[in-house]
């Protein structure tokens, strides 16, 4: 069983080498995406070169994401995002149309308990 990160409200998995090469989303700990990265046959353990959203060089990896070589955490870690991600907010009638909620839940039941009289809990799901 894999742990979950939430990085910027959305929920991201442990950086996985085989995803992130068939185009998966990266993100690091920090919110800066991967925008381009390398794998080399390397003698040490960070044989992941890779660039960061707004960064003018490269940072080294591990295969395994981390920034650090000891394991231990670092804003520039690497996760896989979700290629989409579900939201839920509160929708009611007004005149004839659909109104939805100003705020966004991660869960069903966190939307529920901020329900008026007369709206539902409605899905949204974004790309990312």
């Amino acid at each position: 069983m894999s742990t979950v990160t939430i990085i910027a409200g959305i929920p991201c998995k442990p950086f996985d080498r085989q995803k992130a090469e068939s185009g998966a989303p990266v993100i690091s700990r920090n919110a800066l995406r991967l925008v381009d990265f390398y794998f080399f046959n390397t003698h040490d353990d960070q044989p992941l070169y890779g660039q960061l959203q707004g960064d003018y060089c490269p940072r080294r990896y591990t295969e395994t994401g981390k920034y650090f070589t000891d394991g231990s955490d670092s804003e520039y870690d690497l996760f896989i995002m979700p290629t989409t991600t579900t939201m839920y907010c509160s929708v009611y009638l007004e005149d004839g149309r659909f109104i939805t909620g100003n705020t966004l839940y991660e869960t069903r039941e966190q939307a529920e308990s901020d329900l008026v009289d007369g709206s539902w809990v409605g899905e949204v799901k974004f790309n990312i």
